[in-house]
C-alpha cells in the first residue's frame, strides 16, 4: 500500500553484513486479515484490518500498544485508509467510505456503497482529491469537497466480466494513474494501466497488456519511469523512449517502495503460485537479488509502510512485521531540537509539499539545492501554511533553512 516517506537521509545500512533476523512481529491485536498501512506526519500508526473482529487500530507508541478505534464504523470489513492529514482519514470498504476528524476516535458514513462491488483502495492526492477504487460500473469514484459527495468517474463495466481498480497513484505533472485486475469471471480482455490528466475526472487507457497478467500496484521510480507490478514480476514504462519493459519475475508483486537512494523493495504474495516474500533491488529496479525474508512466519508480504525512526514496516494477510533496524535515518519534520517550527507534508514529493508553522510569529524559509543554489524564499505568517509548487523547485534533494528571531531549524526535501 502506497505511504510517504517521511524525511530521512540515507544511512550506511548494509544488508550484507547483517546477522540477526530482519523482520520482527509487531502483535496487533483483533481477528482479520491485514489490508492496509499508513503512518502520520507524527509517527503515528494507522492499520485497517478486514474481518469480524476488523476495523481500524492505531498505534500511538509506534506499534507497542494498539486501541481499536471503530465508533462509528458501521462494518468492519475495512479494506484501505488514506490520511489527509495527522487528523483526517478515510477508509474504503464493502459499504463505501467513513471518514474521520479526530485520528479514528469517531466516524462518519460519507459514501453508501452497500450492494456494490466492495472498494479495495483509497488515495488522497494534489492536496483535495480523494479517490476510490471498486469495480464494474463504480469502478473509480471521486471526491474533491473533503468527502461530502462522491461522484462515478470512471465505469468498468461488462456484461461478460467484472474488472476492479486495485491501485491509484498520484504521478507527477497532475497525471494520475490507475490499474485493474478481473475477478470472478476471467475473459479474452485485459486488465489495463488508465491515466486521468483533469484530477481524475475522466479517464483512458494508458496500455493494455494484451497479455495474460493481472496487476495490482503501481509507483514511479527514481527515474521517472512508470512501474505497475502483478502477476509476473513488474512492468515499466520510460516516458523517454515511450517503450513498455518487462521485468520479469517468478512472483506475484504486490506492492513497491521506492527509496530516493535508488533502492525499491518488492512485497510478493505467493497466494498464486511462485515465490514469495520481501526482496530489494540495489541498482534502482533492474534487479531483485537481495531477499529480506529472515524473521517472516510465512514467505508472504502485502504491503509496506515506514515508521516515524526509520525501520521498515511490512504487513502480510496475516501478520505485521517492523525491521529490527533502521533503513533510513530521520532528520527532519519532527523536533530533534527544542526548536521545531514547521513542519512539511508529504516529504518525499512529488506535485507539492505544504509548510505549516506552529509559531505565534513570522517564520522566514529560504530554500537550496544540495550544491547550495538558492532557489527560493518565502514568508509564512503566525501559525500559517504555505504551499510549494512541484513547478517551483527542480527535482532534487532541497534544504530548508528555516528561521524565526534566533531560532534556526533545517529539513532536507526530496523532490522525485
Amino acid at each position: 500500500m502506497k505511504n510517504s516517506i517521511l524525511i530521512f537521509a540515507f544511512s550506511l545500512f548494509s544488508f550484507a553484513s547483517y546477522c540477526q533476523d530482519f523482520w520482527e512481529v509487531i502483535p496487533c491485536g483483533g481477528d482479520g486479515t491485514f489490508r492496509d498501512i499508513v503512518v502520520n506526519e507524527q509517527g503515528v500508526i494507522f492499520v485497517a484490518k478486514y474481518g469480524t473482529e476488523g476495523g481500524v487500530f492505531r498505534s500511538d507508541d509506534n506499534g507497542l500498544t494498539w486501541q481499536i478505534k471503530n465508533n462509528g464504523l458501521i462494518p468492519k470489513t475495512i479494506r484501505g485508509i488514506a490520511i489527509k492529514n495527522n487528523n483526517t482519514l478515510y477508509v474504503s470498504s464493502d459499504h463505501g467510505v467513513h471518514r474521520t476528524h479526530d485520528m479514528g476516535e469517531t466516524w462518519d458514513w460519507v459514501y453508501d456503497g452497500i450492494n456494490q462491488l466492495e472498494y479495495n483502495v483509497i488515495r488522497f492526492g494534489y492536496d483535495s482529491i480523494i479517490l476510490m477504487g471498486g469495480g464494474r460500473e463504480n469502478a473509480i469514484l471521486r471526491s474533491a469537497d473533503d468527502g461530502e459527495t462522491w461522484k462515478v468517474v470512471c465505469s468498468l463495466y461488462d456484461v461478460d466480466y467484472w474488472e476492479y481498480i486495485t491501485d491509484i497513484f498520484f504521478g507527477p505533472n497532475n497525471v494520475i494513474y490507475a490499474c485493474s485486475e478481473f475477478t470472478y469471471n476471467w475473459s479474452n480482455n485485459n486488465p489495463k494501466v488508465y491515466y486521468s490528466t483533469d484530477l481524475g475526472k475522466t479517464w483512458n487507457v494508458f496500455w493494455d497488456p494484451e497479455i495474460d497478467c493481472y496487476l495490482i500496484t503501481i509507483d514511479f521510480d527514481n527515474e521517472g519511469r512508470l512501474l505497475v507490478g502483478g502477476w509476473t514480476g513488474i512492468f515499466r514504462y520510460d516516458f523517454n523512449t515511450t517503450v513498455w519493459e518487462h521485468i520479469w519475475l517468478n512472483a506475484t508483486v504486490s506492492d513497491l517502495l521506492v527509496v530516493p537512494d535508488n533502492r525499491i523493495f518488492l512485497a510478493s504474495d505467493p497466494g498464486g503460485s511462485g515465490w514469495g516474500g520481501v526482496a530489494v533491488s540495489e541498482d534502482g529496479g533492474n534487479t531483485y537479488t537481495t531477499v529480506l525474508n529472515d524473521g517472516l512466519i510465512f514467505n508472504e508480504a502485502v504491503g509496506f509502510a515506514t515508521d516515524w525512526y526509520g525501520r521498515l514496516l511490512m504487513h502480510s494477510w496475516n501478520y505485521l512485521y517492523r525491521s529490527t533496524d533502521t533503513i533510513f535515518t530521520h532528520i527532519g519534520c519532527q523536533p530533534t531540537t527544542d526548536h521545531f517550527l514547521v513542519s512539511c507534508y508529504p516529504n518525499p514529493f512529488r506535485s507539492y509539499t505544504v509548510f505549516k508553522s506552529v509559531q505565534s510569529s513570522f517564520v522566514n524559509v529560504e530554500l537550496y539545492s544540495i550544491t547550495g543554489e538558492h532557489l527560493k524564499t518565502f514568508e509564512i505568517p503566525p501559525l500559517g501554511e504555505y504551499f510549494v509548487d512541484k513547478e517551483d523547485l527542480p527535482q532534487c534533494i532541497v534544504v530548508a533553512k528555516i528561521k524565526a528571531g534566533n531560532i534556526f531549524q533545517t529539513i532536507k526535501l526530496i523532490h522525485h
